[in-house]
């Protein structure tokens, strides 16, 4: 259902992810995995990185036919970066609120 629906999600988001300068631990698997998003422009390959993901996630992301799922993980990553942000373990570079 996430798949089907993150078409608006990423329409909306994807470009804003691409721009922003997040900082955070550097060797933190989320920033890594924005890192590839933002240096890729946004192409989403099976070797992007999901060491971010829970393990049921990762299998998720391959379909029965053995085809890497592109929108459903662009959907997870972007929920991802939402809830660091929330939690504070990635922060977006020039904010004031989330400034450690």
């Amino acid at each position: 259902m996430l798949e089907s629906k993150s078409l608006k999600l990423q329409n909306r988001v994807a470009d804003i992810v691409k721009e922003l300068a997040f900082q955070g631990d550097d060797n933190a698997p989320l920033l890594t995995a924005i890192q590839s998003y933002q240096h890729k422009n946004g192409a989403i390959t099976p070797a992007a990185p999901v060491e971010f993901l829970e393990p049921y996630e990762q299998r998720l992301l391959v379909d029965a036919a053995g085809k890497f799922r592109v929108s459903l993980y662009k959907a997870i990553l972007f929920i991802k970066i939402a809830e660091a942000i929330k939690a504070g373990t990635v922060n977006l570079k020039h904010s004031y609120k989330y400034a450690r």
